[in-house]
């Protein structure tokens, strides 16, 4: 089984294709738990940790990849510290001293397990995390937002009964929050996948709600820093999306 050179994408396709193909994961796992050549772990520079639910999610597994070379070089059945640290400890010292760099989403006992087997290493969150971290803060946003334009909608004063003048805005407040609420998917999926209905309520994100939007383009523009291959040229921009993320004033 080969996983691809980018990092951000490793954990998501070991994900899918132990979903998809379980019994042909099955039969990866075992035959890494049978192979008992340590020198697999040779030469390890740069290592992925991911853990996958597979079987409906009844069932998890620790996966670690070798980026340099592509590969996938150890399933542990379960998840957690322990299983993370049973992996190091099938490490040499050597080979343990050879790791640089060890790619994984912010869980505490990754961070641990590494700390305490593996403490020389760089520990790097996966882009394809963080950006699912920015994704979840622009729909705290939203959700905000929502409750917000629903205040609005209370303390609105009631319209006279009878029929609308002409060219008169019957419930506005209302209509922004029903805006705000049906602009989730608008707002989280890919641009290049939105339908023309979805970019028409985004476009209406855009003209009504300054802050919500701010935080859609900087969730774009965190996506876009970790789309560039050279590393001057991702620096310069994300010192770019830490400054607009400091002047809009967000939190999170």
């Amino acid at each position: 089984m080969r996983i691809p050179e980018d990092d951000d994408r490793a954990g998501r396709l070991v994900s899918v294709f132990l979903t998809q193909h379980s019994p042909v994961c099955a039969r990866v796992f075992n035959d890494l738990q049978k192979e008992s050549d340590a020198s697999r772990f040779d030469g390890l520079i740069k290592i992925g940790i991911d853990e996958t639910s597979y079987k409906k999610s009844h069932k998890y597994m620790t996966v670690v990849v070798d980026h340099d070379h592509n590969r996938v070089v150890r399933c542990g059945k379960g998840h957690g510290k322990e299983v993370l640290r049973s992996f190091f400890d099938l490490l040499s010292d050597t080979q343990r001293k050879s790791i640089r760099v060890i790619t994984a989403d912010g869980a505490r006992w990754i961070a641990s397990a590494v700390a305490d087997r593996c403490p020389n290493a760089e520990r790097v969150m996966d882009s394809f995390h963080v950006v699912s971290w920015m994704t979840d803060a622009l729909d705290e946003i939203r959700r905000q937002s929502w409750r917000d334009a629903l205040k609005q909608v209370r303390q609105a004063p009631k319209r006279n009964r009878g029929r609308p003048k002409r060219d008169e805005r019957v419930n506005p407040e209302k209509a922004a929050a029903v805006a705000i609420k049906q602009a989730r998917y608008p707002l989280l999926k890919n641009p290049d996948n939105l339908t023309e209905n979805q970019r028409v309520k985004l476009e209406s994100i855009a003209r009504s709600d300054g802050r919500l939007y701010r935080a859609y383009l900087l969730k774009e523009d965190l996506r876009s820093v970790f789309s560039v291959k050279n590393h001057d040229v991702a620096t310069k921009l994300l010192d770019g999306w830490l400054f607009m993320l400091a002047d809009v004033g967000f939190q999170r």
